[in-house]
């Protein structure tokens, strides 16, 4: 997450405007709303679920959608990526 951070201005923002809960899962649709230190807006459209156990995040899986515009990211990110941090496991795939 360093290196992206460095990519934009400011703190990376995701906005999170759909959930649907059952049991311990929760699907999460939400938007970037970012600009990058260039200028170029940088907003992905994500659909997350999450998975809950004791009381905590435990897993996240989802999808992105590279907005237009981003020929270079989009060519980067035809493979997906995962991450295991504080025993929340997290993967995307491209959409």
């Amino acid at each position: 997450m360093g290196h992206f951070r460095s990519l934009l201005r400011g703190r990376p923002r995701t906005v999170a405007f759909n959930f649907i809960a059952e049991g311990d899962y929760v699907a999460v649709e939400a938007r970037g709303d970012n600009v990058t230190r260039t200028g170029l807006r940088y907003d992905n459209h994500y659909c997350m679920v999450w998975r809950i156990e004791n009381g905590k995040i435990k897993k996240i899986q989802g999808v992105l959608r590279l907005r237009a515009g981003r020929a270079r990211a989009r060519a980067r990110s035809r493979r997906s990526a995962s991450l295991r941090a504080g025993g929340v496991e997290a993967a995307f795939a491209p959409a």
